[in-house]
Parts: structure tokens; C-alpha cells; sequence
């Protein structure tokens, strides 16, 4: 059983996990080339997005870091993202491809979503939480096509991701920052990058904002019931 309180960066470069998880470590024989990976193997990015998202989590903004740190049932919020930054490209060995000139993996989402549903039950989660990870890695993509740049319709959207799933909306924020800081899009597209690492900033800044928003319109309906 792999206790997810001891999964870390160190442990995972240490082979810690070579045994009950190969399907991670084939991941370095596994080689995309697109603006966001260039010739960049898939566990190399795991590993520096998994950094990454340590970075994002301790800096967030209190009310953030308080629900992360929350717990969902055995784990924490901030716990289940780790997970979810180890498996999330876990589907790419099955979808690599050549896409023109470069080397993708389409569908990857979907694939990990069905892969990690294999490998879960190896963790020490429970089914409510193994569930949690499965559609963060499912969704995942999703959340970096609404907040391509220029992409008109991205308030919308985000507006109808967080309504279909409110439970998932602020961890995915939280993971596609990491997963976009841990990618290689700031040496190839750089203004790309900051506009959206900008954009997740402020995003993640706003629950705070959200909260407010919240309370006050529950003192609006309290005050009008006793009056």
C-alpha cells in the first residue's frame, strides 16, 4: 500500500516507488516536442510540476491554503494534488503520437482518468477521494484550453465549469498553474506563459473575493427573514 503522506519528489528521483508503481517510472522513456514539452520526457515534467505545485500551495493566499488543507475524508485537499501531479499525464505512454511536427499525446486526459482508476486502489485513499483524483486528471486539459489566450468565451466557460463541478473548480486552478509552471511554455512562448500564470493568480486570489460575496448575500437573506 503506498501511503500518500510519503510521496515526494526526492523519494520518486530515490526510485522509492519503482516497485509498486513502474507505470510512473516508464514515463521517462516517454518523449514529447510541442511548445509545452520540448524533447522533454513525461516524468521529468511530472517531477518538476509536482515541485512546482509545493510552490503554488504553500505561497497561496490564507483562505486558499485553509481549504487545501482541509480534509476530504483520510486526506487532505493538498495531499490528493500531489497524487494528482504524479498521475496526471500517466495516460501519455498509450497516446504519444506525431501530430505534424511535433510529438503529442491527444487524449491523454481521458486515458490517464481510465489508467489511474487501475493504479488508485494501490494508494491508501479512500474510493471518495480515489474519485476526486480521476476527474482532476480527467479535467485537467479542459482547464488549459478555457484559459487560452483569446479565447472569448473563457469567463463562460469557467463560469459553467465551476457550477458543473464546484467541488473540483478551485483544485483544478490550483494544479493547472502548477502544471503550466512546471511545463516549458516560458522559454518557448513567454508572453503565453505570464498571461496565463497571470491570469490563475488572480483567479485563485478571487476566492477570497468569492467568500466575501458569499457571506454577505447569507447576512442579506438573515437580515430580511428577521425583519
Amino acid at each position: 500500500m503506498i501511503s500518500v503522506k510519503d510521496i515526494t519528489v526526492s523519494g520518486i528521483k530515490k526510485d522509492s516507488l519503482k516497485e509498486d508503481l513502474p507505470e510512473l517510472y516508464e514515463l521517462q522513456k516517454v518523449v514529447e516536442r510541442s511548445a509545452w514539452h520540448q524533447d522533454w520526457s513525461v516524468l521529468d515534467h511530472t517531477l518538476a510540476v509536482m515541485d512546482q505545485l509545493q510552490q503554488v500551495m504553500d505561497g497561496a493566499p490564507e483562505k486558499v491554503s485553509k481549504y487545501l488543507n482541509e480534509k476530504v475524508e483520510k486526506h487532505t485537499r493538498r495531499e490528493l494534488l500531489m497524487v494528482v501531479g504524479m498521475l496526471h499525464d500517466i495516460g501519455k505512454k498509450e497516446t504519444i503520437k506525431e501530430v505534424g511536427d511535433e510529438i503529442r499525446c491527444p487524449g491523454h486526459e481521458d486515458r490517464g482518468a481510465l489508467k489511474a482508476q487501475v493504479l488508485l486502489p494501490k494508494f491508501d485513499l479512500t474510493e471518495a477521494e480515489q474519485a476526486i483524483v480521476v476527474e482532476l486528471i480527467k479535467h485537467h486539459g479542459h482547464v488549459h484550453d478555457i484559459i487560452t489566450p483569446g479565447n472569448t468565451e473563457r469567463d463562460v466557460q469557467l463560469g459553467a465549469l465551476k457550477k458543473a463541478a464546484p467541488h473540483l473548480f478551485w483544485m483544478l486552478l490550483v494544479f493547472c498553474q502548477a502544471d503550466t509552471m512546471g511545463s516549458q511554455l516560458q522559454k518557448t512562448i513567454p508572453i503565453e506563459y505570464h498571461k496565463r500564470i497571470d491570469f490563475y493568480k488572480k483567479a485563485v486570489a478571487g476566492f477570497d473575493l468569492i467568500s466575501k460575496e458569499k457571506k454577505k448575500s447569507s447576512e442579506e437573506e438573515t437580515s430580511e427573514h428577521s425583519e
